[in-house]
């Protein structure tokens, strides 16, 4: 199942012919859903979908990062027609404790934001810092640090702990 979430991910992609970082003010536009920052239970979002509307809420102390991600997750669900309004809350961390549902656009969101392809060719040209690959990639450092995980690439995490920031402009 994750191998073609993956694939999905990266079809996605290159048919619309997005790089990296990828633009997620473009994919909401492509969808039409409208983006509303509230203040939710820290590290939540929320998608809400009608016969007319689709709403995309998110916590707005989320870092920039997080926030990413989260809404990366919500597209997901949007992409892969999951039925329903669905919440996500961050407190279920492990896979196992998640609906398929949100397994899936997990793995979605992080291919999405981290193509693995991407992802080797950037981590050869970094060096394998952390750091660097996660600001390129406009993720949190552990976004990077579970894709490389789960990818099996090592990473550098020693010299450039303190230039990495989540100081980015653009969703």
């Amino acid at each position: 199942m994750y191998k073609k979430i993956e694939i999905k991910a990266r079809k996605y992609l290159y048919n619309h012919g997005l790089n990296c970082p990828a633009d997620l003010n473009y994919i909401m536009k492509k969808r039409k859903i409208i983006l509303v920052h509230r203040k939710l239970t820290h590290d939540e979002a929320i998608l809400i979908k009608d016969n007319h509307d689709k709403v995309i809420i998110v916590d707005k102390r989320q870092t920039l990062g997080q926030k990413r991600f989260n809404i990366a997750h919500e597209l997901a669900h949007d992409i892969l027609e999951h039925e329903g309004n669905i919440f996500t809350s961050r407190k279920a961390i492990n896979l196992k404790n998640k609906s398929s549902a949100d397994q899936q656009a997990d793995i979605f969101a992080s291919e999405l934001l981290i193509p693995t392809p991407v992802l080797k060719r950037k981590a050869r040209k970094y060096r394998y810092n952390l750091g660097l690959l996660a600001r390129k990639f406009k993720v949190t450092r552990q976004a990077m640090i579970t894709k490389m995980k789960i990818k099996k690439i090592h990473y550098n995490d020693n010299l450039y702990k303190d230039f990495y920031n989540n100081s980015f402009r653009n969703i």
